[in-house]
């Protein structure tokens, strides 16, 4: 790599999140939805549910109550729902038409690329277990896994007894814990492990490692997440008195990750670091070409459509909520707003909420 020239300004400058007194909900449009496939959601009686994405449809998978999330595996014919907390917490995989597939002790599910295997927190380290729930693996005292995108090695930060850590990568088939570079100094476990697409590249805290070659590369902000095609790198940077946030910068790489496009993460309500807090807001397209934004500005808020390959942008106003989720086709995004799921194209057609509940995502393979 050659070195991170001076930072240029962004050609767009979008408007921050905060939590604020909330405007009026968006309203409906008349217009039907041409949406297709499945969402996911849960019921305000926190279920886990499945509805047309036109909200026809709608039925409840569990009967239990007590769902807090859930994640969907990559092929759409599994997902893993969190339920109970502290020494209750454990996570039931269950197939599309309700039946349950396995249940495992721990929370924060995460699957592989290929939907093969589970990642976990359990304790005070993460387990690793196969598409049939047996156990596989265990790396202690791990925090933020995140998969290589050939599924064989799990990034995480290795914690220490003080509550910092370091990144390390563990290789499933042997349990060896190889750092992520020499020399990385501790921190709190507040930054994401953010894999390259090509998996030959990890971006984490303020820095790009190549872990083959050993060789790394400054980034002017903390590293957030790489778009779906791997040509752009979302950062946050440092917080503004006089902004009243944390300016989030896409970074192309093509250009030698000059910042193209810019936009503003205000604090949030828990105190959530601004690398962590973004993710609230935003969602890519599958193709990577657009980045989706809800933008909670107080009292202006709105959806950004971020064009990264024109470097455009096109706003929609007095559209407010969080949570966001594109269909698989890129056509729609689904969000969630005081109890309600929401529906949008991205041609702005029309908009309807659909269903009683939060926390919508798409299943994997069917159409938007």
């Amino acid at each position: 790599w050659c070195r991170w020239p001076s930072c240029s300004s962004p050609l767009l400058v979008g408007g921050g999140g905060g939590d604020s007194t909330p405007s009026p909900s968006p309203s409906p449009s008349p217009k039907p939805l041409t949406a297709t496939g499945t969402i996911g959601y849960i019921t305000p009686q926190g279920d886990f549910a499945l509805m047309d994405a036109n909200g026809s449809n709608q039925r409840a998978l569990t009967q239990d109550g007590g769902v807090a999330a859930f994640s969907w595996s990559p092929d759409g014919t599994a997902a893993a729902l969190e339920l109970g907390i502290g020494s209750t917490a454990h996570v039931r995989v269950i197939k599309p038409d309700g039946s349950s597939k396995f249940e495992l002790d721990g929370s924060e599910a995460l699957w592989s690329p290929a939907g093969d295997r589970l990642a976990l927190k359990q304790g005070s380290g993460i387990g690793i277990a196969d598409r049939n729930g047996n156990p596989e693996r265990v790396f202690e005292d791990g925090a933020r896994p995140a998969w290589a995108p050939d599924g064989t090695r799990l990034a995480f930060i290795k914690l220490d007894t003080d509550g910092t850590g370091v990144p390390v990568i563990g290789d499933i088939a042997t349990g060896t814990e190889t750092p992520l570079s020499a020399g990385i100094e501790a921190a709190p476990p507040d930054y994401p492990i953010a894999w390259h697409p090509a998996g030959t590249v990890i971006a984490h805290q303020n820095k790009l490692y190549e872990p083959a070659t050993g060789t790394t590369r400054d980034l002017p902000g903390t590293a957030v997440e790489w778009a779906p095609d791997g040509r752009t790198l979302l950062v946050s940077g440092v917080y503004s008195e006089r902004d009243g946030g944390s300016p989030g910068l896409l970074l192309d790489v093509a250009q030698d990750f000059k910042n193209t496009i810019g936009l503003l993460i205000r604090l949030s309500a828990e105190d959530i670091p601004a690398q962590l807090f973004i993710q609230k807001w935003t969602d890519w397209t599958p193709d990577g070409r657009f980045l989706v934004y809800l933008d909670p500005e107080p009292q202006r808020e709105r959806v950004r459509l971020y064009d990264t390959v024109s470097l455009t942008q096109q706003p929609f106003k007095n559209i407010a909520g969080e949570r966001p989720d594109v269909s698989p086709d890129g056509t729609h995004v689904a969000w969630m707003l005081r109890g309600q799921v929401w529906v949008f194209p991205l041609d702005a057609s029309t908009l309807l909420p659909v269903a009683d509940g939060g926390f919508p995502a798409w299943q994997p393979g069917s159409q938007g």
